[in-house]
């Protein structure tokens, strides 16, 4: 915000949700679309080879992915936080968590997965400092290009197994070769683990003795254990952290608008 009115900006373009309009990460479930997409004949295509290299994987392991009917239809991304308590495990997954969840039979794993991130990137949608002095314009999360995407099978997206293919070959004459080819843009797993272990001080209190453990909604032993130097040095747990921060600021800025509005009323 203080960059934007030092260079009197008056509009702002993000990049966000670009990942998974394209597909950068490859999709639980991704496997099967190959078979649904290309059939049987998937399985013998350089494709295989290349989507079990993008995953890391064995070729074995996701052709076997790739032929489990039972798993595919129900992957959405959707698990619960790492520290929930049993009683927030226990939900049935019948309980409709978006709208953009519902009725999803007969959508392929990999589009149910990127329905599901699609979903979860339109939670932060308030008011902000930046957003007071410019227009902020996410063009990636346009309805014109979020409907092409969403029609577009994940096979062809990713061109058979690489992460944002389709946007690469559309985009190559515009971009350095280097870019093109590269296999890896960073990752800010380090700076974000290290950004919560700098908050342990605010956080801890917030989240260990906050509405969600009162209401047994998280595992408070095991969050307590998750919160230390000791744990974050080993597990990358940031997104549940903020996520849970997150709801907590939430909760006590809805707690205290209600409570002015009802020493407000007459």
């Amino acid at each position: 915000a203080r960059h934007a009115a030092a260079a009197g900006l008056q509009r702002l373009i993000s990049g966000q949700g670009g990942d998974t309009v394209f597909l950068q990460a490859a999709a639980p479930g991704i496997a099967r679309d190959l078979l649904l997409d290309r059939g049987f004949g998937g399985l013998f295509s350089p494709a295989l080879i290349d989507l079990a290299r993008w995953m890391r994987r064995s070729v074995w392991s996701v052709a076997r992915e790739a032929l489990r009917r039972d798993a595919g239809p129900r992957v959405t991304g959707v698990r619960p936080m790492a520290f929930a308590a049993e009683a927030v495990r226990g939900l049935s997954p019948a309980v409709s968590l978006h709208p953009w969840l519902d009725d999803l039979e007969g959508v392929s794993p990999a589009k149910r997965f990127q329905i599901h991130s699609l979903a979860l990137s339109q939670r932060l949608n308030t008011g902000s400092e930046r957003a007071r002095h410019v227009d902020c314009l996410h063009p990636l999360l346009s309805q014109p290009v979020m409907a092409f995407s969403l029609q577009t099978s994940a096979i062809d997206l990713t061109q058979g197994g690489r992460d944002r293919a389709l946007a690469r070959r559309a985009f190559s004459d515009l971009l350095p070769e280097t870019i093109v080819q590269r296999r890896s843009k960073g990752d800010g797993t380090a700076f974000f683990s290290r950004m919560v272990e700098a908050s342990l001080p605010v956080l801890r209190p917030l989240l260990l003795e906050g509405e969600l453990a009162r209401r047994g909604l998280v595992d408070r032993a095991r969050l307590e254990v998750m919160l230390s130097p000791e744990h974050l040095v080993c597990e990358a747990g940031y997104p549940e952290f903020l996520d849970a921060a997150a709801i907590e600021l939430w909760i006590s800025a809805w707690s205290d608008w209600r409570s002015r509005r009802v020493a407000a009323a007459p």
